[in-house]
């Protein structure tokens, strides 16, 4: 393929991704993100595959694709990750803010105060450790600690998973930077060797 096709090329499928990824985003609910996750998942299972298939000079790029699409998923959303690391991450904070300045959204946090507000004002307080304290009455009376980093709305998690194919394209460009300049610092020696 001649490079201005392959850049051609390279254009629309970036295009096809911004808008998707604005139509999931803005749109974003259970379907959106069960679509998104569904093909991600599907990417990583046909990546590992294309890194066990392919041809040795593209193996570096497929694996750094894989790599580091996955470990951006596993910090943001990750089982202890999701509560210790993720919401400290730079596009966690850039989420929350886009989806509550921009669009005007609450966070799944305040919504899940204001319908405890509904109910019963004081069925849901905010520690000041951050923790959701979530009053039980009835026959049992108590509090039970809901973390309230571990809420996130479709929106940032469709986002994270969004930005974790944004992670697989700049694995791919620096594994392919890295195979590039391993292959220029053998070259020379390899002509050296040759009388």
């Amino acid at each position: 393929m001649k490079p201005s096709r392959r850049v051609l090329v390279w254009v629309g499928i970036g295009v096809l991704f911004l808008i998707t990824g604005g139509l999931a985003l803005y749109y974003a609910n259970a379907w959106w993100l069960s679509t998104v996750m569904s093909v991600s998942i599907a990417a990583w299972l046909a990546g590992v595959l294309a890194a066990i298939y392919s041809r040795p000079e593209r193996r570096g790029v497929v694996i750094g694709a894989v790599l580091a699409s996955f470990l951006y998923v596993l910090f943001a959303l990750g089982p202890w990750f999701r509560v210790n690391v993720g919401p400290w991450l730079l596009t966690s904070q850039a989420l929350a803010h886009v989806e509550t300045k921009w669009l005007g959204r609450a966070t799944a946090d305040q919504q899940l105060l204001a319908l405890a507000n509904v109910v019963s004002p004081n069925t849901l307080t905010l520690d000041s450790s951050g923790t959701v304290l979530v009053n039980v009455t009835g026959s049992i009376t108590g509090t039970v600690n809901v973390p309230t980093v571990a809420h996130h709305s479709s929106f940032v998690v469709i986002g994270h998973w969004l930005c974790g194919w944004l992670s697989a394209a700049l694995g791919a460009l620096a594994a392919s930077w890295m195979t590039r300049r391993q292959a220029a610092r053998t070259r020379p020696a390899d002509a050296e060797d040759k009388p």
